[in-house]
């Protein structure tokens, strides 16, 4: 419910609204759960939204984001599961000419910075439903820039005076200790502007000699141009031994452990985005299918 000093997002289930309801206050951003009475300002409008995406702080000021559409895309284990195909961003501000963890791991809430003044408010969240299969993505932990122009591809610049071996050791030192074995999964190209980068990380690895990583390298684009995404299986045959031998994570409901995950995989590309999505998203499918069989 949008009023011209607050917004108030109300909260159902199959039964009809909740006891409380969130009151955010358009003046000066407080933020509170309050009582679901059932009475609205008289000047108000309504819209239906699927969910609070977060906040985002502009010149202008700040603007909740809202999920106003979804489709279906499965279920699991008796859960829905929802894809965000539309969001709607609303502006606190009457108009936009004014301008005046414990439960969680942060550095895997890809929207934190949009959420942190929920996060801030007393909440009643539940996040007992503990995750499946841990992967994880980063930068090839070396010492590297792109300079930025009007290019599409921007050419990777190997440092030739920064010490690769000791930042890859910082990195994976702490990378083992958290989460086991890594196999290494680098997906750019091993021609072109890409290649020293390529050849640089490889070195990094070999000079480690760590018996916890297994590098595995992947010329993406050279392997599944023309949209030949199939060609994956080459990879994903390489990998499944690893995949097999690192399991994944189950939890019953009375809070007893069933298997425990041994090891991760960390996927790359340059901007660990498209190409890290399409082979994490397959290696997740394949988990999924080994849980519910």
């Amino acid at each position: 419910y949008i009023a011209d000093d607050r917004f108030y997002v109300e909260a159902r289930d199959a039964k009809g609204p909740l006891a409380k309801m969130l009151e955010i206050d358009r003046i000066n951003d407080d933020m509170r759960l309050v009582e679901n009475t059932g009475e609205r300002p008289g000047n108000v409008s309504s819209k239906e939204i699927f969910g609070i995406f977060g906040i985002i702080h502009l010149i202008s000021g700040p603007y909740l984001v809202v999920i106003t559409g979804r489709n279906r895309v499965g279920d699991i284990n008796g859960e829905t599961i929802w894809k965000v195909t539309k969001l709607e961003v609303l502006s606190f501000r009457r108009t936009v000419y004014h301008l005046n963890e414990e439960q969680a791991d942060q550095r895997f809430v890809w929207n934190l910075h949009a959420l942190r003044d929920l996060m801030a408010q007393p909440d009643e969240r539940d996040i007992s439903r503990e995750g499946l299969m841990m992967m994880t993505r980063g930068s090839i932990p070396l010492y590297w820039k792109q300079k930025p122009n009007l290019k599409y591809k921007l050419k990777p610049e190997v440092s030739s005076d920064g010490d690769h071996v000791s930042a890859a050791r910082r990195h994976f030192d702490q990378q083992i200790l958290q989460y086991g074995h890594q196999t290494l999964i680098n997906l750019i190209n091993q021609t072109g502007s890409e290649h020293s980068l390529g050849i640089a990380y490889r070195g990094a690895v070999e000079q480690l000699n760590y018996k916890e990583i297994r590098y595995e390298a992947f010329d993406f684009h050279h392997e599944c141009k023309n949209m030949k995404y199939e060609k994956l299986s080459k990879l994903l045959d390489r990998l499944e031994s690893d995949r097999t031998r690192f399991g994944y994570f189950m939890v019953r409901n009375d809070g007893s452990v069933v298997s425990a995950q041994t090891g991760v995989f960390r996927t790359n590309c340059i901007d660990c985005l498209d190409r890290t999505n399409v082979v994490q998203s397959m290696l997740a499918h394949l988990s999924v299918q080994d849980q519910l069989q």
